[in-house]
């Protein structure tokens, strides 16, 4: 979503045209996304941000003005830690995969098999991203894209 709408920077504008956030003449550049398993309950909101639907609110700074690129240090399956310092973690609101140098994913990923009908998620490992010295923990819930017989 972000891409599509123009909310990268300017250094990476296909053939120089204008980002939405300064073609929109805002001062305040600020956006937030509410992500919902449900569709229809998802939404943004540009500028600000709505104080209803969290808990708490991590901020970073950001490491390339290219993307939403933070500094990535470590990445984990379970116990099993990665040094990821020398990369950057892309923050991209319309990606559902995870990408990355095989020397990060490889292990991220080594020995994690998904049943066909996922009944094993409960026993697979979590992940944590550490950004900037905060740790994002997703369990296999949050990992496996689970999908319905013929949808």
């Amino acid at each position: 979503m972000s891409g599509i709408l123009g909310f990268g920077y300017d250094t990476i504008s296909v053939d120089g045209l204008p980002t939405f956030m300064d073609a929109a003449g805002i001062t305040d550049k600020s956006f937030s996304f509410y992500l919902h398993s449900d569709q229809d309950k998802s939404y943004m909101i540009v500028p600000g941000m709505d104080s209803e639907n969290y808990s708490t609110i991590d901020t970073h700074n950001v490491a390339e003005q290219k993307y939403w690129a933070l500094k990535l240090d470590t990445v984990a399956q379970g116990d099993s830690v990665i040094d990821a310092g020398d990369y950057l973690a892309v923050i991209d609101s319309g990606t559902s995969l995870l990408v990355g140098p095989k020397k990060i994913v490889d292990p991220l990923i080594a020995g994690i098999t998904v049943k066909k009908d996922c009944s094993n998620l409960s026993a697979l490992p979590s992940m944590t991203f550490t950004i900037d010295g905060t740790p994002y923990e997703l369990d296999a819930t949050d990992y496996v894209l689970q999908i319905a017989a013929g949808g």
